[in-house]
């Protein structure tokens, strides 16, 4: 099995550069809050979260 790799080098203008490190803000934001969850309900109710349960709590974080 070949992996083939192309990287692309960006020249976005500033009002792109700031959607970008918005997004990248958001990301962060997201995947620290998913830990924190785990975190959470393992200490509290020694209960393992999966992904697709926390896919479930998406919606509710969307209109937040």
């Amino acid at each position: 099995m070949t992996v083939r790799r192309q990287t692309f080098r960006l020249y976005p203008n500033k009002g792109q550069e700031n959607k970008l490190f918005e997004a990248r803000r958001n990301h962060a934001y997201l995947y620290n809050a998913c830990i924190a969850h785990r975190h959470y309900e393992w200490k509290a109710n020694k209960k393992t979260i999966t992904y697709f349960e926390q896919q479930n709590c998406l919606y509710i974080l969307k209109r937040e």
